[in-house]
């Protein structure tokens, strides 16, 4: 299985700290079998600069390709961005610079509030006006924001697709909202959204096994198949 949300990068965002914690995430996600991991520091657009934040991506993954090929780890990664939501992001002209490597798609971090008719229309337009493939990060995070559900409902229905962490599966109150939603037929991808070895660590092989128990082999298959689309800038 691919791990679409990582924060392995050293010394980049509040993940991986420095080279030493990049290496001791890369051979966890060995153990836990994982062959492609896309590499997502948060961008924010409100305090960062693109090109700088692109300059600085690329610096920190120099080290870390160094680093996995001295380990021998036989892992294949793609640079992304998680991107938090800002006003006129539907507009701004950087965006494609923040896709997922050679792919059309863009992993979107929304607001930890509830959500209005401005977000929906600007993530409306990521997709239109921009031709970008949104996949919504860790989307169980930001349902209990939504008292009123008429936004939610209205994105829900947008051609979007919707990574869930694998460690929402690890507790029954975000677990029951994860296979509920996976259940209702939406577009799910999974991402560890790792950022240390302590209390955030790459968990892709607990949460398929969970998932896997909860809804069967089949609902694996076609997430693993739904991840390798989108890894070859398919549609999906």
């Amino acid at each position: 299985m691919i791990d679409f949300h990582t924060h392995i990068l050293p010394g980049i965002d509040d993940g991986s700290r420095d080279i030493q914690m990049s290496s001791e995430l890369l051979l966890l996600q060995k153990e836990q079998g994982i062959k492609q991991i896309a590499l997502t520091p948060h961008f924010y657009a409100q305090s960062e600069n693109v090109q700088r934040f692109l300059k600085k991506r690329d610096k920190a993954y120099e080290s870390l390709r160094e680093t996995a090929n001295s380990l021998e780890l036989d892992i294949s990664f793609k640079l992304g961005a998680e991107v938090y939501y800002f006003p006129g992001i539907g507009r701004a002209d950087m965006l494609p610079d923040l896709r997922l490597q050679y792919t059309d798609y863009l992993l979107l971090e929304m607001p930890f509030a509830q959500w209005s008719k401005g977000i929906y229309l600007d993530v409306k337009d990521i997709i239109e006006r921009q031709n970008i493939n949104v996949i919504l990060a860790h989307v169980e995070r930001f349902y209990p924001f939504q008292k009123d559900k008429s936004i939610w409902k209205e994105i829900l229905e947008l051609p979007i697709v919707f990574q869930i962490n694998t460690g929402s599966l690890m507790t029954w109150r975000s677990r029951r909202f994860d296979t509920k939603f996976i259940k209702s037929g939406h577009k799910v991808i999974l991402g560890s959204d790792c950022h240390n070895v302590t209390n955030r660590v790459p968990n892709m092989r607990e949460g398929q096994a969970i998932l896997e128990r909860k809804l069967g082999s089949q609902i694996i298959g076609e997430i693993e198949e739904r991840g390798e689309k989108i890894w070859k800038n398919e549609k999906v």
